[in-house]
């Protein structure tokens, strides 16, 4: 072990010394293993998010009744998943659309294990709508959608 004064209290035993030492090497190992842990979760949902971004963005938008732009990827935070400026374009049979600054994602661990299913809470920062009545009068005009589904 390197020596190193002043650190520890000279009236600590030897094993107390070594004990302390193994437990801040120990921290310092854990610290980096979650720092390298958080960082490899974090390309891994790059990667995931970029994968199926354009099937997102198919499935909610028909859905919505009008195009969906999900906005890029900005990181997995101490808040969940991070998404940026996303848009609900005006649809074919209305001109009605909506933005967000921001959207953010994360699994709900008590209504997951509830439901036994995964539940994603979304949350959105920043959203503007902007409303536009069509000739019958309709604000927004929902996807159709199959029974079941």
């Amino acid at each position: 072990m390197l020596p190193v004064r002043g650190l520890l209290p000279e009236s600590w035993s030897p094993l107390a010394r070594r004990l302390a030492w193994t437990s801040l090497a120990l921290a310092a190992v854990g610290g980096a293993g979650m720092l390298a842990l958080w960082w490899w979760s974090d390309r891994l949902l790059d990667r995931l998010y970029q994968h199926w971004r354009p099937t997102l963005e198919r499935q909610i938008g028909r859905v919505m009744g009008r195009p969906l732009q999900l906005g890029p990827y900005r990181g997995l935070g101490a808040e969940g998943l991070q998404v940026g400026p996303s848009r609900l374009l005006p649809g074919p049979l209305d001109g009605s659309s909506a933005s967000v600054e921001r959207v953010l994602g994360r699994i709900d661990p008590l209504a997951s294990w509830r439901q036994r299913a995964a539940v994603l809470d979304l949350s959105f920062a920043g959203a503007r709508v902007d409303l536009r009545r069509n000739a019958r009068g309709q604000i927004w005009v929902l996807g159709p959608l199959q029974p079941g589904q």
